[in-house]
């Protein structure tokens, strides 16, 4: 991971999706996201068919945001990647980067450290706004799986606190 900007976000989002071909920026999409954010809506639900663009287009969004924008990126079909113990570890890694501006090392994420994190976030999202959370490929998790996907909503993304704003593809 590249240390160059560390008030971006995006690299230290270990399963941030990589951009391998010219992507088609939607930026009339980024600009309606921000009005709806900053007109006072919480939950934006992006839906569509498959291969629309979906992740595209909120990783655009992560990284026009990427200073106060923590990113979930699930990869589809893929067990290990939806283990909520390894996205407790990829959104804890982004929330030290955003407080103490350096990774995490050796420390193993758990539902204490996270909510000590996001009253942290809290206190500090007074001066700039809120923060964003990102959330794309739970739509993928099997329904065999469906525990990954409520521990996930429940103990991991930070739903329900006033400061964040959430952004996720349905």
């Amino acid at each position: 991971m590249s240390t160059s900007r560390p008030n971006d976000l995006t690299q230290f989002c270990q399963n941030f999706p990589q951009v391998d071909t010219p992507e088609v920026v939607r930026d009339n999409f980024l600009d309606t996201f921000d009005r709806l954010f900053l007109g006072g809506t919480r939950i934006i639900v992006v839906e569509g068919p498959a291969g629309i663009g979906k992740r595209s287009v909120l990783a655009q969004y992560a990284r026009r945001h990427c200073g106060r924008t923590l990113s979930l990126f699930i990869p589809p079909a893929n067990r290990l990647g939806y283990n909520p113990q390894y996205l407790r570890q990829v959104i804890g890694e982004q929330m030290e980067w955003l407080l103490k501006g350096r990774g995490l090392e050796d420390r193993i994420v758990d539902d204490a450290y996270l909510g000590t994190q996001v009253s942290l976030l809290q206190r500090r999202a007074a001066r700039v706004r809120s923060y964003c959370v990102v959330v794309d490929g739970l739509q993928s998790i099997p329904d065999e799986d469906s525990a990954s996907r409520e521990a996930i909503l429940r103990s991991i993304v930070p739903l329900g606190f006033p400061s964040f704003d959430f952004l996720v593809s349905g």
